[in-house]
This record gives structure tokens, sequence and C-alpha cells, in this order.
């Protein structure tokens, strides 16, 4: 007679583990968490869970929570996509913007690719009906990055 085997555990979700993570203060984790989904709505979803203001502060903060390689990446995929919730991915790509340092050898690499993709997107999105409600932002932002 084999012993009955232990009930398995149930699987968090993506944003069960991430909200996991936010209770811990893991910002970083739960951003790649995030970013590693490749979902951009739960990237969304934790961009609302978050105030930019504590993650990024007065850029006082010699070690941000984010670390470079997560802001590019984030800052990828809120630019892939401006037509939904514009204002709360340009509040972010404006942070991430004075934020990034792209001399960083952790980012020098593929940063430049990723900025002309996310500037050929910003142009394109600026072009449009909304985004021209948002032109101002978005000429400061590809001025900025």
């Amino acid at each position: 007679v084999r012993p009955a085997a232990a009930p398995a555990l149930p699987s968090l979700s993506p944003q069960e583990e991430i909200s996991e993570l936010l209770a811990e203060n893991e910002y970083n984790e739960a951003m790649m968490k995030a970013l590693g989904e490749k979902d951009l709505g739960l990237v969304t979803w934790l961009c609302q869970q978050l105030d930019t203001a504590i993650l990024f502060g007065d850029g006082a903060d010699e070690h941000p929570p984010l670390s470079q390689t997560v802001l590019v990446c984030l800052l990828q995929q809120l630019g892939a996509q401006l037509s939904t919730d514009t204002t709360l991915k340009l509040e972010w790509m404006k942070e991430i913007s004075l934020n990034l340092d792209k001399d960083c050898e952790d980012i020098a690499t593929y940063a430049p690719d990723v900025l002309k993709q996310l500037t050929v997107a910003m142009k394109s999105f600026a072009s449009t009906p909304e985004g021209r409600l948002h032109s101002t932002e978005l000429r400061l932002l590809m001025r900025v990055l």
C-alpha cells in the first residue's frame, strides 16, 4: 500500500504571484514577472497598482527599485500599443525616460534599437486622432529619448 499523495497546491495566476511580490515590496521582481508574461494587459495592470512618485521619487535615490533592464523592457512594452490606457502609459514612459541611463552597460547593446522602435511607434501614434490629443507629451518624450 502506497501512501496517499499530498494534495497538489493550487498554482497561482501570474497576477496573484505579482500581488504577492508587491506585498513584499519586490517591485523589480514583480515587474520582471509581468514583462516575462508578454501580456500588455498584465503590465498595464501592474503599472496601475504602483505609484510612480514612490517608485521614481525625486531621482535622489541611488538605487531605484527598477533595474535599467526592466526600465527598457517596460518602455518597449508600454510603447508598443499606445492607443489603450494612453495617459497611464505616457506617464510611465515620462518617468522611465527621466530615470533611464542610456550609458549603463547592462542596456547599452540593445537600448538604442529599442528607443528607435519606440520613436517610430510614437510618431505613428502621433498621426492618429487620439495621438494628436497627446502631441505635446509625445514630442517631449521623443526629444528626451
